[in-house]
C-alpha cells in the first residue's frame, strides 16, 4: 500500500511540475498578444530597440549573459521614428541556439516571437536571449518570467 502510495504522490507531482513549466514557457503563446503599452522611439539608422531588466539600453549596453530582448522592425529609417503602443498578435514562437565556436563554453539561447499588427505592420520580431554554459548540457532557454522581467512594465502578454 505504501508503495501505491509513493507512486501515485511522485506522478502527481510530475503532472504538477509539467503543468507550471508549461504555463511558464514561451512556446505556450502562439496565438496570444503582446501589449506594448507606450511608445518606443526607434532611433535613426536602426531597426531594433533593445531591453534589460525592465529598462531601454542601447545595444552596446547589453549584457549577453543576463536576459534581454530586442524588438525588431523590417525596415530602416534616416530619421527617427516611433512605435506606438498597440497590441500584437504572436504568430509563432521559436527557441534556437546558437552553436559555440571551437573553444568556447557559453552559446547564446534564444526564443523569437514572429509579432503583426495591422496598424503597424513594420514591427516583425521580438527575441530575447541570454549566453549560457554549454558545460556538461547545462545551457537552457528563458523562462517566460525571465522575458517579462527583461522587458519591464511597458509589455505584457496576453
Amino acid at each position: 500500500m505504501r508503495a501505491i502510495f509513493t507512486v501515485v504522490t511522485f506522478i502527481t507531482l510530475l503532472n504538477v511540475s509539467q503543468i507550471i513549466q508549461a504555463e511558464d514557457s514561451p512556446l505556450a503563446l502562439v496565438g496570444a498578444t503582446l501589449r506594448v503599452k507606450a511608445p518606443i522611439t526607434i532611433d535613426a539608422n536602426r531597426g531594433d530597440a533593445y531591453f534589460q531588466s525592465g529598462q531601454r539600453v542601447q545595444e552596446v549596453a547589453v549584457d549577453q549573459y543576463y536576459p534581454n530582448c530586442n524588438i525588431e522592425l523590417y525596415s530602416l529609417s534616416k530619421s527617427s521614428r516611433k512605435l506606438e503602443a498597440d497590441t500584437f498578435t504572436i504568430n509563432r514562437v521559436t527557441e534556437f541556439e546558437v552553436y559555440p565556436f571551437t573553444g568556447e563554453t557559453t552559446q547564446p539561447m534564444a526564443t523569437s516571437f514572429n509579432i503583426s499588427s495591422s496598424s503597424q505592420p513594420d514591427v516583425v520580431k521580438l527575441t530575447c536571449e541570454h549566453w549560457e554554459s554549454e558545460i556538461n548540457g547545462a545551457a537552457e532557454f528563458l523562462t517566460l518570467g525571465q522575458i517579462k522581467k527583461a522587458l519591464g512594465s511597458n509589455f505584457s502578454f496576453r
